[in-house]
């Protein structure tokens, strides 16, 4: 872990409701020097951030029944400076234009490694 990310140990929230792959994402994070959380629902999610404060999160755009879009209102009320990286296997222009003007500070097309993630941050 570098020492800026020590230093900033930034909280950050991953959303999908593959478990499996947002523990695996919340881990690799975590070595890149992030506090990482992880939820798989919108229940989850209104529960985190009850008790906690992240100033990043990452979505996946289709969470079951649920878009992953609505969740980005949520967030940024609870922290109007959050940023948001929206993760789609689908992509489409008008899903990734209404994921920006909902908030996002960027839309990654899966597969994507946590460098990307990470990288999308840094330019937001």
């Amino acid at each position: 872990m570098s020492a800026a990310a020590k230093e900033r140990r930034e909280t950050l929230l991953v959303i999908d409701n593959d478990e499996v792959f947002a523990k695996v994402l919340a881990t690799a994070l975590k070595k890149k020097g992030f506090r990482a959380l992880t939820s798989t629902n919108m229940d989850e999610t209104l529960r985190l951030l009850r008790n906690e404060s992240p100033n990043k999160a990452i979505i996946d755009l289709r969470l079951g029944t649920t878009s992953g879009l609505q969740f980005l209102p949520i967030l940024k009320a609870s922290n109007p400076d959050i940023q948001i990286v929206v993760l789609s296997g689908f992509s489409t222009l008008e899903t990734a234009a209404t994921a920006l003007r909902l908030g996002a500070c960027h839309y990654l097309t899966k597969p994507v490694d946590t460098d990307e993630i990470v990288a999308a941050f840094s330019q937001a």
